[in-house]
């Protein structure tokens, strides 16, 4: 009884927010504030995990947690972030800029850290107006992921993803960003 009445004054649930499909999962994020979700044009399902690209005005990525249950999956949206890495560009862009943009992101101490740790693997993503972007590796690991779509005024825009980067240790300027240019 103790237990029942501590669990209900401390907020804590026993059921987590989320739903019974990876859309009612996100409405039900707190930092949601949108009414559309937008199409799903990309889904990186890893086992227990899911990460989805759905633009709907903004460049939207969510992470899901899906849970086995007595009447199907349960989904708990994880976290929602807009952006990424936004300038791998061949051209025009700073290598230093971009390296510490990933190594904030992807550090042991980096924003991103504690997500990665309790999600259980580190996605990294962004975008790039430049096709060159299909050729990406970062620390030689080539990018898992491109699609190409469109941005508000219908030019092209890749969006790029690595499902698990790997750990990144060292300083900014120890991180290596090449690109293909013969594909």
């Amino acid at each position: 009884m103790l237990l029942v009445a501590f669990l209900i004054t401390s907020g804590y649930s026993l059921i987590r927010p989320g739903g019974s499909t990876i859309e009612k999962a996100f409405f039900a994020h707190a930092a949601v504030t949108r009414r559309i979700m937008g199409e799903v044009i990309f889904l990186d399902d890893q086992g227990d995990t899911l990460t989805a690209y759905h633009p709907s005005g903004d460049w939207i990525i969510s992470h899901y947690i899906r849970e086995t249950r007595r009447n199907g999956y349960w989904y708990i949206c994880y976290g929602v972030a807009d952006g990424g890495i936004v300038s791998l560009n061949l051209e025009g862009s700073s290598d230093t800029g971009n390296q510490e943009r990933i190594f904030n992101m992807m550090s042991e101490d980096g924003f991103q850290s504690k997500f990665n740790e309790r999600f259980g693997r580190r996605p990294l993503w962004g975008f790039s107006s430049d096709p060159i972007i299909r050729t990406l590796s970062i620390n030689g690991v080539l990018v898992d992921n491109v699609i190409e779509t469109t941005n508000a005024h219908g030019d092209p825009l890749y969006f790029w993803y690595y499902s698990d980067f790997p750990p990144i240790t060292g300083e900014p300027e120890d991180i290596i960003i090449s690109f293909n240019e013969e594909e």
